[in-house]
Formats: C-alpha cells, sequence, structure tokens
C-alpha cells in the first residue's frame, strides 16, 4: 500500500498540482522547476515561517530596486559534463561564463543589501561564481561565442599573418 502525507485530499481540493505547475512555468530553468514541483505541504511551522520570511524579503527587495533578473543556472548539466571529460564548445563556455557572471552580480547585489535582507544575503552568500573562469573566458570569447584574438598572443599573431597572407594574394 503507497504512503499518504496526510494531506493528499487537500493536495487534490486545492489543485495544488495544477497551481506548482503554474509556478514552475516561471522557472528559470529545469532544477527549479523540478524543485518546485517537487513540493509538498509541511507540518514544520519553522521551516514554514523561514520559507514565509525570505519570501517577505524578497518582495520588499524588489519593491525598493524594481525587477530582480534570477539568471538562468540551467548551464550547471553542462558544467558537470565537461568536468567529467566531455569537451565543451565555444559557445557553451560563453554561455556558462554569462550564467555565473550574472551569479555574480545578483549575489553581489543582494549582499549589499544585507541590512535590508539578511535572509536572501546568507542564501547569495552560498553561491560561489567562479571570478576566474568568467574573466578567461570573456578575454577568451565574445558574446557569440567565438575566439578572440586575443585569447592568447600566438593566436593574435597566426590571425594576423593569416591577413597578411590574404592581403599580399590579392595584391
Amino acid at each position: 500500500m503507497m504512503k499518504t502525507s496526510g494531506y493528499d485530499h487537500a493536495i487534490r481540493a486545492l489543485a495544488f498540482d495544477d497551481v506548482l505547475a503554474l509556478l514552475a512555468q516561471e522557472c528559470v530553468n529545469i532544477a527549479a522547476r523540478d524543485a518546485v514541483l517537487a513540493l509538498r505541504p509541511s507540518p514544520n511551522t519553522t521551516a514554514i515561517r523561514e520559507r514565509l520570511a525570505e519570501t517577505d524579503e524578497y518582495r520588499a527587495l524588489r519593491e525598493q530596486v524594481g525587477d530582480i533578473h534570477i539568471p538562468d543556472t540551467g548551464y550547471r548539466e553542462t558544467v558537470k559534463r565537461i568536468a567529467q571529460g566531455e569537451r565543451g564548445d565555444a559557445s557553451a563556455l560563453r554561455r556558462i561564463a554569462d550564467g555565473e557572471n550574472a551569479v555574480r552580480e545578483l549575489r553581489r547585489g543582494v549582499i549589499d543589501r544585507k541590512d535590508t535582507s539578511p535572509l536572501l544575503a546568507t542564501i547569495a552568500a552560498g553561491s560561489l561564481p567562479n571570478e576566474t573562469f568568467v574573466r578567461d573566458a570573456y578575454k577568451a570569447l565574445d558574446a557569440e561565442g567565438q575566439v578572440r584574438d586575443e585569447a592568447s598572443p600566438e593566436l593574435k599573431r597566426i590571425r594576423r599573418d593569416i591577413q597578411a597572407a590574404k592581403s599580399g594574394l590579392r595584391e
């Protein structure tokens, strides 16, 4: 026999799963969507109060600063595959760098407001974007994921030599 949560009737009566599906549509990536869809009512009043306090802080922060861009961190699966040895292409690396940069900016903005948003600042402090990777990726890749001449002195020299050779051929 399947174990029930004790809230099964309420979940059905309130169309809880339908409400979660609507919320999940607003998530910025699959991991967040899955986390929302997995939510279930809880009798843990302490945890409920903590989540409500975080929600209140977020609402107040939005009223203070306007819309808050939550970065899409859906690239994390790509990072895991690359860490396991899969080769990442330039556009995937640029997408990762853009995501990490957006996380860094969100983190900085929230931590800068730790006096008015201490709970959110604590959550933000746990996100540690790879600053070195972002810097190196932005140096090496343009916005379209193309390798820049400045990626390395050798590449810059090779491309300059190719351009000179093309010019020589045209002449």
